[in-house]
């Protein structure tokens, strides 16, 4: 009898730390993804269902072209919408839509954020990005390709650079490496400068591999088209990637190639980092970084 109780004891004990480790796993979430917060977990999930991410907008979005969907077990309080990090609207009852005109976007890319809250304090968000279109004639058109610290800044891009510049075309996700951005870069459309933002998540590429990413992004836009690209900064500078940086902007020219020097900004100081030691920690840092990109694209918009 004292067998049978010890087993079924020690059972019980098995299921309840596999349980405990489920419960781990199930919260560990890829670099990017967004997590719940608040109350107790549950399916609580929002997506977009216009506009698309990406599109560009015209008009007035409203009803059924401002919506998400979503999708809970607990009653939703309320959704949010944001543009640009500022509140646009409130929702309260289903369909959650919001009201944005387009017409009083300035020209280029913005940030659409939508956040639901259920009765349990849970929270989750998405967000998507939509261009507004541009009126008259610009002075330079700009590709944008980057990683989290593009995510996090972009938005701040088109203040810094003025109305003499046009996005034409802009992809960023956390989590992104060269190489990845490299194969995307080739759907996108061209400007005359094109941002290769990326190399944050190279820190398991070869100086030889990294190379040779960059140096097909630049056979890739031909001589007519000028590089920018971030010097890499991930809990520390990058000194090996760093170097093919410096080597291929002597190589190549100003004309060329430009570098954003974030990784020289964040060593001497002035931009303070959060406890992951890689993205910045404030708005003022995240847009410090956006000033750094708009350095080097106004210097290759000048060459």
């Amino acid at each position: 009898m004292g067998v049978v109780i010890r087993r079924a004891w020690l059972y019980a004990l098995m299921v309840g730390v596999l349980a405990l480790c489920a419960g781990v796993g199930a919260r560990a979430l890829d670099p990017g993804a967004t997590s719940p917060s608040g109350g107790s977990s549950g399916p609580l999930s929002i997506k977009w269902l216009a506009p698309r991410d990406g599109n560009t907008v015209r008009g007035v979005l409203r009803g059924s072209t401002c919506d998400v969907t979503v999708h809970d077990v607990i009653p939703i309080t309320k959704v949010t919408f944001g543009l640009d990090g500022s509140t646009l609207t409130t929702d309260t009852a289903p369909p959650y839509t919001c009201e944005l005109g387009a017409a009083a976007l300035s020209p280029g890319m913005h940030l659409l954020k939508a956040k639901a809250y259920d009765a349990a304090g849970n929270i989750q968000s998405t967000n998507i990005q939509v261009s507004a279109r541009w009126t008259g004639t610009p002075g330079i058109t700009v590709t944008v390709q980057g990683d989290s610290l593009t995510v996090g800044s972009w938005s701040e891009l088109p203040a810094d650079l003025g109305p003499d510049y046009k996005f034409v075309s802009y992809s960023a996700h956390w989590g992104r490496p060269s190489v990845k951005g490299l194969s995307l870069l080739r759907r996108q459309r061209l400007g005359r400068v094109v941002v290769f933002a990326l190399g944050t998540n190279d820190w398991r590429s070869s100086p030889r591999a990294y190379r040779r990413q960059l140096t097909s992004a630049l056979q890739m836009i031909g001589p007519s088209r000028c590089l920018v690209v971030a010097t890499i900064w991930r809990q520390g500078p990058n000194r090996a990637l760093n170097a093919v940086l410096y080597s291929l902007a002597r190589r190549y020219g100003p004309a060329r190639m430009q570098l954003a020097r974030w990784s020289e900004a964040v060593a001497s100081g002035r931009i303070r980092l959060s406890p992951d030691g890689t993205h910045p920690d404030s708005r003022a840092a995240w847009n410090s970084h956006a000033a750094i990109l708009a350095s080097a694209i106004r210097a290759c918009g000048t060459k």
